[in-house]
């Protein structure tokens, strides 16, 4: 097994202002936040705030509990196929019972 780090993690984005920078990347795990600074928001107009929207820079060497690998399904694509086989098992469990 390999290990779960965020270089073989599928959040791990190493593109954009990324691409060149060795051993650095950003997770997409989460969807950006908003940066804020509260004392720099109180002293300086809001043409001056830095901020913004920021993702998580990593290290391709970190790690997280979010580790998924490259290639591995979407929760919703895991769900999808549970509620299949759940409506598959009711569909034989009712074949069973209307034959009797």
């Amino acid at each position: 097994m390999s290990e779960e780090r965020c270089e073989t993690c599928r959040f791990f984005f190493k593109e954009g202002d990324y691409e060149n920078t060795p051993k650095v990347g950003e997770c997409k795990r989460m969807p950006p936040t908003l940066r804020c600074n509260w004392e720099l928001l109180m002293s300086h107009p809001p043409e001056l705030q830095p901020g913004g929207y920021g993702i998580p820079v990593v290290y391709d060497d970190d790690w997280c509990g979010e580790y998924r690998p490259i290639g591995s399904k979407s929760d919703v694509e895991r769900i999808e196929e549970a509620v299949n086989s759940l409506h598959a098992s009711i569909d034989a469990v009712e074949s069973a019972v209307c034959r009797n």
